[in-house]
């Protein structure tokens, strides 16, 4: 018991426990790509990879030097032009991470997130299906890299991922597999 506590007593001031940063708000924009592909295929060009835009935002809470947890809601639309029509798929999600930039230098600190979330999916395809909407839930693993910025400033480099295949809601057979990769700035209030 004592090895126990004195792990998390060296742990915690490893971590800088008592000196906290400062929770945020933040705002942000996202950019990235989205491998997208519909099973069973409906048409031959039922796999893509498509460009994605989206706004996130949310708090960020910072109980540790190099620890924070944060609380989000982001949107996220992958846009696929087409000869005469656009497949537009959109991804709402609300998320929970764990921040921590472990390596700080003068104003810059740097380190990965990784974290939980349930996502709504939402596709308009042209692809042949009788059904040319696509809706389902899905859990969401988010994970990434990032830096935060003289304290007011984030950049991150990371990705969405369905737990699994997101199965349609309406009454048609279909699964959405998809992976949304992202570059984000996000700016802390």
């Amino acid at each position: 018991m004592k090895k126990i506590a004195f792990i998390l007593a060296l742990w915690v001031g490893l971590l800088g426990a008592f000196e906290p940063k400062k929770s945020h708000i933040y705002f942000g924009a996202m950019v990235g790509l989205a491998p997208i592909k519909i099973t069973p295929k409906p048409a031959s060009d039922s796999s893509y990879t498509a460009f994605l835009w989206g706004a996130k935002g949310g708090y960020q809470f910072a109980f540790f030097k190099a620890l924070a947890l944060r609380g989000e809601f982001s949107y996220l639309m992958a846009i696929k032009p087409t000869a005469l029509h656009t497949i537009n798929t959109s991804l709402l999600s609300l998320n929970i991470d764990v921040l921590s930039d472990f390596y700080t230098y003068k104003k810059y600190s740097f380190g990965v997130y990784g974290g939980l979330g349930i996502g709504y999916f939402y596709q308009s395809n042209h692809l042949g299906m009788k059904n040319s909407s696509f809706m389902g839930y899905n859990g969401l693993f988010n994970v990434g890299l990032g830096s935060t910025i003289d304290r007011h400033h984030r950049i991150e480099l990371g990705a969405k991922i369905p737990f699994s295949k997101t199965r349609n809601s309406f009454k048609n057979p279909y699964f959405l597999e998809s992976v949304f990769i992202h570059a984000t700035y996000s700016y802390m209030f």
